[in-house]
């Protein structure tokens, strides 16, 4: 077990009529903030950066600190944003030529690490997204308003030297990063709430 900056965001935005929650996890190459102020700066930092790919109608509501590679850590640092009723909401505007995605589906950056799996195939680091929007032309490709929100928001974690926080790493190694970029194609990433199930019939 060693020392190791993490941080889980967590999201909120509607799905089939309620409120659902989503979130990503980070890990950073700096060492982990050693106070709780440091830690707050550090978590809405990341909460303004992740504000950019994110609608006004969706926002960022907690956060937790980690400060180990432990593969189940307890957290050391917990921000609650909407019990304090501060929520981060997000910036990015939706475009009208656009199409929203459905809750389910989900678009997401990448960044290729120098290191191979036991079966010879490349890692990667991602982060899933819901909210965002594809073309009305084509609902398998991201908008080009998205894709570029999202493009932003990947190079600001990983620029090709360095990035927030000293930049992205995988929980278990510092391999260097090869390679920043978003996917093709939309894709699907379920949900924990699905909605209510219809009633049982008689």
């Amino acid at each position: 077990m060693g020392a190791l900056t993490g941080v889980t965001s967590i999201k909120k935005f509607k799905y089939r009529g309620n409120d659902e929650e989503w979130s990503n996890t980070y890990h950073f190459r700096d060492n982990p903030p050693s106070t709780s102020a440091d830690w707050h700066t550090l978590v809405m930092a990341l909460g303004n950066l992740e504000a950019g790919i994110i609608r006004a109608s969706d926002h960022i509501v907690r956060f937790y600190g980690y400060d180990t590679d432990d593969a189940k850590p307890i957290s050391v640092y917990t921000l609650d944003l909407e019990a304090e009723g501060t929520p981060i909401p997000g910036t990015w505007v939706p475009q009208a030529t656009d199409d929203d995605l459905a809750g389910d589906q989900a678009y997401f950056a990448e960044w290729q690490l120098d290191h191979k799996n036991s079966r010879g195939k490349w890692v990667y680091l991602r982060k899933y997204l819901h909210g965002g929007q594809c073309l009305r032309t084509n609902p398998d490709a991201p908008s080009a308003a998205y894709r570029g929100a999202v493009d932003t928001y990947a190079r600001a974690l990983w620029n090709g030297t360095t990035g927030f926080h000293g930049g992205l790493r995988a929980r278990t190694g510092t391999w260097p990063i090869l390679w920043t970029g978003t996917s093709d194609f939309i894709t699907t990433r379920t949900l924990k709430r699905r909605g209510k199930r219809p009633p049982t019939p008689a």
